[in-house]
């Protein structure tokens, strides 16, 4: 899992990034619903950074 990655990166996920990789896998998104969530994901960040 890229889970391992992340530590060994030393950037490990959180809880909450880990439930959300687990249910990823549990009702089997594909990868381009994957994609789709995650990059809607860091737009709604990128969006929250700015209006700061």
């Amino acid at each position: 899992m890229a889970a391992h990655l992340h530590d060994i990166e030393g950037n490990p996920l959180n809880a909450e990034q880990i439930a959300m990789f687990e249910m990823f896998e549990r009702e089997r998104w594909s990868d381009d619903r994957v994609l789709a969530h995650l990059r809607a994901r860091a737009a709604a960040a990128r969006g929250a950074q700015a209006a700061e």
